[in-house]
């Protein structure tokens, strides 16, 4: 009687610790996926954010060089020539009472537009347009070497609709993958601790028929 009492809190024992280890494991499995999904999240946002820079970069060169009046005149033909062949990058450039100098690509809204910085990293702001196409930009305000001219608005995007629809994707697959996964786990678990019970209950049968015949 005691050797199958002994038996079954061992085997108890066994399926306790084989369903710990299982569900760890499944912890352990969604922090991963977690994680990657951050990673890849991460590197798009760094790449946005350097591609953001330089373009940051080329449109500050233009307004830099506009020191005069007939410079001025021709800062759309310049960002025109700089800007125009992008399709996937925004910029609006506006004076301090909003009047549009340049604009091309999708419309800023004027909940992003009212966010301008001062100065470099800006936050980053988030908006999609029309077309249901998301945005990922900035909005500065760049000095112009006019004498008493205040700075001018510029706002830069980047189309960022296909790194958010794999973002996405991914998260989705990443779902799929722990939830299978954890089921495999549960399940294998299960075989395990209904294994692990089978000596303990053969030993108590074994004990059960052999006892009334030492009565």
């Amino acid at each position: 009687m005691f050797s199958s009492s002994s038996s079954s809190r061992s085997a108890g024992r066994r399926c306790a610790g084989v369903w710990a280890l299982a569900a760890v494991a499944c912890v352990l499995l969604a922090l991963q996926a977690l994680a990657l999904s951050l990673a890849v999240q991460m590197f798009f946002e760094s790449s946005e954010r350097a591609r953001l820079g330089a373009h940051e970069w080329q449109a500050r060169e233009e307004l830099t060089a506009t020191d005069s009046a007939a410079a001025l005149a021709t800062l759309p033909e310049r960002l025109q020539r700089r800007f125009g062949a992008l399709p996937d990058v925004a910029l609006r450039v506006q004076g301090t009472f909003g009047q549009v100098l340049y604009e091309q690509g999708t419309t800023v809204p004027p909940q992003a537009l009212a966010r301008a910085v001062a100065a470099a990293p800006a936050p980053l702001l988030h908006w999609r347009d029309g077309d249901g196409r998301l945005w990922r930009g900035e909005v500065l305000r760049m000095p112009v070497p006019l004498e008493s001219a205040p700075p001018l608005g510029v706002a830069l995007a980047l189309e960022v609709q296909q790194p958010w629809l794999f973002g996405v994707r991914l998260r989705v697959l990443l779902a799929a993958y722990v939830l299978l996964a954890a089921a495999a786990l549960l399940w294998l678990a299960r075989r395990v601790t209904l294994a692990s019970r089978l000596p303990a209950r053969s030993q108590q049968a074994l004990t059960q028929r052999v006892e009334p015949r030492l009565d």
